[in-house]
């Protein structure tokens, strides 16, 4: 896949859409913002914590927080659900951020795993505008050549850095939670503010060099 080829939401083309324990829409050669998270990475109070958080958010746009999620936002005029949709991402992400758990990728070696992963196909099976790994979740923007590479590449990669990382750090079992956070970008705006969050993402969380690894590419 050429750099040239990918491009933002386009409501006039083919999209698939399809719940897992995630809502998840795709769509061949569109920007998407995905986020992988270590399996220990929201411990069960945190989980409440933004459960309460989702919940006053829902209210305040006068939603029903007790209604399907997804049902009351397509409630809202397009621009609201984005931003609710934003809002509610950014306070799970601020959980991410505070580094609970194990943090594996806080390793190097653990990182250049992933980051190494990342990049293998860049250029054939999708191209990569950013990606920052956390030590214990991942952002990635990129544009998938098929449809439904969204999910099986997701998957692949999760499946090949807990073998890695399992094997690393001496460790068996689940290491990745099972599905993913990802969003269809819509616009150069948007792609531009997604880009910023990846690279702004490590001086939020006041990682150190040496504790995330940071990838931007040149060709955007």
């Amino acid at each position: 896949m050429d750099p040239s080829d990918a491009s933002f939401f386009d409501p006039e083309r083919e999209i698939t859409q399809f719940d897992r324990r995630l809502p998840h829409w795709d769509q061949a050669g569109t920007f998407a913002f995905v986020t992988c998270r270590l399996i220990d990475s929201l411990p069960a109070d945190c989980i409440e914590r933004i459960k309460r958080q989702r919940t006053d958010l829902l209210k305040s746009t006068n939603l029903n927080p007790s209604a399907d999620l997804q049902a009351e936002i397509a409630r809202l005029p397009r621009r609201e659900a984005s931003i609710l949709r934003w809002k509610l991402f950014t306070a799970w992400d601020d959980e991410l951020e505070k580094c609970h758990g194990a943090c594996y990728l806080r390793c190097s070696a653990a990182s250049k795993i992933v980051a190494d992963g990342l990049l293998k196909f860049n250029g054939d099976r999708y191209v990569v505008a950013a990606f920052v790994v956390m030590p214990n979740h991942v952002h990635l923007l990129a544009a998938f050549a098929k449809r439904g590479a969204i999910t099986t590449q997701g998957a692949a990669w999760r499946q090949y850095w807990a073998r890695e990382i399992n094997s690393l750090v001496g460790r068996t079992g689940h290491l990745w939670q099972e599905d993913q956070f990802d969003h269809l970008i819509r616009s150069p705006a948007a792609f531009e503010r997604t880009r910023q969050y990846i690279i702004d993402n490590p001086r939020k969380a006041r990682l150190p060099g040496g504790e995330y690894r940071l990838f931007v590419s040149s060709d955007w």
